[in-house]
């Protein structure tokens, strides 16, 4: 259009009709960004709004949204095609894992919904997808058909003998059964027979300890518990149990401990702090109980306090009353249990755990000593449905949030974002939105909402309102894309800070233009570590708590929810540099500390040798399921 000159409304509409036949993306966003922004400035003289002007062009509103949709869509199979042509591996488990390609997996679930999503994305891209999709070759029946072939063939059904054996069969199984134990059960077997069975006879725990010794392999505990060698673990927890002890099997092979042993650093404080670790697990304090569960705790009060009865004097314990106390039989759980059913007490774990009553926590955990299936076999045992009892928070797909926003509008709820936190009904969905983007607008616009409709609007006329915005519409502290979201608030922070910068300066955030943090931003922006953290912490100390809790309904050990922050502050700072140019913030950091700091239980929870509740699948599917969306 000539410059200079008004518009008619002939020429709106002809330009209107033009552009749709080009193929041009007419929602009200990319028109205002886009070349044919005249149109949309000049339609105001004789439309009421663009959608009118539209509806006068022989074009609906819901057309245009269908065809960047399309366009978005095959965007995003013209890049998975590039990625597989540059060598890309690109199975669904294989793109999750890649922080630099799992952007692709994500998208897709925008435009494909369904168990067999990924396969249809692949169909779509023309290529071959029984070379990439291997699990399309499997379903329940050829599952058990392996598993009872491989009982027939004297091969154990171990879930790691499996994994290391046949990675295909152990995949397929968690993929198409509930569970691991549920595939086995669906093909006769019970797997805590399975789990208890003894694997190995001593000449061969002999053999592989002593091959293992001549290869100069390090058989310190520690290492061999956190080091990748799977076959050389099943080794080391078999002799544990056939020989009473790790440094017991090396004795047995004629190899001197004292090459291996490693002596554990203590102090007083330290011995306190984990006696009253012991106690608040339920551990029993009396003597016997503690040389068997730690006997270099038991060693070391005797260096620091003199004996052990003096340590628990110390600490305000009555050892009297602890040395004739006896762990609780099956029959005395399941007799407490019913007792405070009966007396209304909540018993999912999360309670529990929540619960101010020590006696009621440490029968939780006594539970998991005297019961191979936990609290949930001890609640069974009480004649009560776990099942119903469990509480296991909701967790939203991308798919199913979208459809609940759909829903909302068509009743006319209105999506502002105050109204949808405030509202009893829709507060979950926010905090799920919330969990996956920067803000609820953001969350909005990624799902194809105008966004305008929605915001509300107000006088930027001074220096804390634009301030305000920034915190409303970047509560993760990481600001990119102004310009191009906000022209309103674009054109105030330029008024009254001068530039962009200067305006998230002050209001204590960081700004990053092209939207990804570099080694010498940080060297440039010293106080960006900081300020991230700041806004993030409440965002991350939910996810320890998740992981922190997670851990706990399962009846495994875990990190303090203060020891696990620590962590995640390390990690955090480790993978600024690494943030994608396109992802949300708070996309990009939620799933490498999920499965940071879920790592750091699976390593502590090996220690202890409890790493027997982890084959349990349920963990696997929860971290699946809740980490990855």
């Amino acid at each position: 259009m000539t410059r200079g000159i008004k518009p008619l409304k002939t020429d709106i509409i002809e330009g209107i009709k033009s552009a749709w036949s080009c193929g041009d993306d007419l929602r009200v966003i990319a028109v205002q960004k886009g070349s044919n922004r005249w149109m949309y400035r000049s339609c105001s003289h004789y439309f009421k709004s663009w959608k009118d002007a539209l509806k006068a062009s022989g074009i609906s509103y819901k057309d245009t949204k269908e065809r960047s949709e399309e366009i978005k869509r095959l965007e995003l199979l013209s890049e998975i095609e590039k990625a597989h042509e540059n060598g890309v591996e690109i199975s669904s488990s294989s793109l999750q894992k890649d922080l630099d390609n799992r952007h692709l997996y994500e998208r897709a679930k925008r435009f494909y919904s369904g168990r067999y999503l990924w396969e249809k994305v692949i169909e779509d891209c023309g290529l071959d997808v029984e070379s990439i999709v291997r699990q399309r070759a499997w379903d329940k029946d050829k599952v058990v058909k392996e598993f009872k072939a491989r009982d027939e063939a004297g091969l154990k059904l171990f879930s790691n003998c499996v994994k290391n054996d046949n990675s295909a069969l152990y995949k397929a199984a968690i993929n198409h059964f509930d569970s691991y134990d549920d595939a086995l059960r669906k093909s006769g077997f019970d797997p805590a027979k399975i789990k208890k069975a003894n694997p190995r006879l001593t000449s061969e725990l002999k053999e592989k300890i002593l091959e293992y010794y001549v290869k100069g392999t390090d058989l310190r505990p520690p290492s061999i518990k956190s080091g990748k060698d799977n076959e050389l673990k099943c080794v080391f927890y078999a002799a544990y149990k056939r020989f009473n002890g790790w440094w017991n099997a090396l004795k047995v092979c004629g190899i001197k401990p004292d090459l291996y042993r490693q002596t554990k650093s203590w102090n007083k404080e330290k011995v306190a702090v984990e006696i009253r670790r012991l106690d608040n697990e339920g551990i029993s304090l009396n003597t016997t109980s503690i040389i068997d569960e730690d006997n270099k705790l038991y060693k070391a009060a005797l260096r620091y306090y003199g004996s052990w009865k003096k340590a628990l004097t110390e600490l305000d314990y009555d050892y009297d009353e602890i040395n004739t106390r006896s762990s609780l039989s099956k029959d005395e759980i399941i007799c407490r249990i019913k007792d405070a059913k009966s007396k209304g007490v909540l018993l999912n774990c999360d309670a529990v755990l929540r619960s101010e009553d020590k006696d009621l926590i440490k029968l939780l955990h006594q539970s998991y000593r005297r019961f191979d299936g936990g609290w949930d076999e001890a609640l069974d045992c009480a004649g009560l449905d776990s099942n119903e009892i469990r509480k296991r928070r909701k967790t939203y797909t991308l798919e199913e949030l979208t459809d609940i926003v759909e829903d909302l509008e068509n009743r006319g709820v209105s999506l502002d974002a105050i109204s949808i936190q405030s509202n009893p009904e829709t507060s979950k969905i926010f905090s799920a939105a919330a969990n996956r983007y920067s803000s609820w607008y953001e969350f909005l616009d990624k799902i194809g909402k105008d966004v305008s409709k929605y915001r509300i609007r107000r006088v930027n006329n001074t220096k804390e309102t634009v301030i305000s915005e920034y915190q409303e519409y970047y509560p993760s502290g990481f600001v990119n894309g102004v310009s191009k979201k906000y022209i309103n608030l674009t054109s105030f922070s330029q008024k009254f800070f001068g530039s962009i910068s200067n305006a998230v300066e002050a209001a204590g955030m960081v700004y990053s233009r092209y939207g990804k943090i570099s080694v010498d931003f940080l060297r440039k922006n010293p106080l960006t570590i900081e300020r991230l953290w700041m806004h993030n912490q409440e965002f991350i100390q939910n996810i320890c708590r998740t992981v922190y809790f997670g851990a706990k309904a399962r009846g495994l050990y875990s990190h303090s929810q203060d020891d696990l922050m620590q962590e995640a502050f390390i990690m955090f700072s480790g993978i600024l540099t690494q943030k994608p140019k396109e992802m949300e913030f708070r996309e990009f950091i939620r799933n490498p500390l999920f499965r940071g700091l879920i790592d750091l239980n699976w390593k502590l929870n090996k220690e202890r040798k409890r790493e027997h509740l982890w084959e349990n699948a349920d963990w696997f599917d929860y971290v699946d399921n809740v980490c990855v969306f």
